[in-house]
């Protein structure tokens, strides 16, 4: 009966995951930067090009506001997503821009009762 109880937590879990990460998928697609750091930590770990650092959510906002009108997405596609035991989460993609391709990296933790971006990375496809 355990073992039942906690299997359907997990699967629970991993369905609000999911859902978590399509809605920043297409947060991505579509450049909603005001969404996409709406699921930011207070403080997160950013490296958007050329600004690398520890900044707060609204600084995050503002690096990513300015990102996007320099490069407009045209399609954004998950590649690879996973969990570790302590279910943090982790999710790897491709955005396509007017500018270029580059990878995406997000790592969620939970924090409180919510999962939350604790770091995010925007880097040109190699």
């Amino acid at each position: 009966m355990k073992k039942t109880i906690t299997l359907s937590i997990f699967l629970f879990v991993i369905n609000v995951a999911f859902a978590q990460q399509n809605e920043i998928n297409i947060a991505l697609k579509s450049a909603d930067y005001k969404y996409l750091s709406s699921y930011f930590n207070s403080s997160i770990e950013l490296n958007v090009l050329e600004n690398e650092g520890l900044y707060s959510k609204v600084q995050a906002e503002i690096i990513l506001k300015d990102f996007f009108q320099k490069n407009n997405p045209t399609n954004f596609s998950s590649k690879y997503n996973g969990f570790s035991k302590d279910g943090s989460q982790y999710s790897i993609g491709k955005l396509e821009t007017s500018t270029g391709t580059y990878r995406t990296y997000f790592f969620f933790k939970k924090i409180g009762d919510a999962m939350l971006i604790k770091e995010f990375r925007i880097e040109r496809e190699k």
